[in-house]
């Protein structure tokens, strides 16, 4: 019974390491000069579009053409 104790323990150590191993620090991806695409989704009640597109406008556009410049 010991013995099969050790080996479950075994097993589940060399488990882990395996793991371990391949989830080890990797570069990123290249993109070779494309620039990441972002997207955004929002949810909006019934009726407030407009009010909604006003504060997009006013507030958040600005901040995404700055990011694109």
């Amino acid at each position: 019974m010991k013995q099969h104790f050790w080996l479950c323990e075994i097993v589940g150590l060399l488990t882990v390491l395996a793991l371990a191993w391949g989830l080890g620090a990797q570069a990123p991806p290249a993109t070779d000069g494309i620039p990441p695409v972002v997207e955004s989704y929002y949810k909006i009640a019934p009726g407030k579009t407009d009010e909604w597109l006003e504060l997009y406008r006013k507030e958040h556009l600005p901040i995404l053409k700055e990011q694109k410049r």
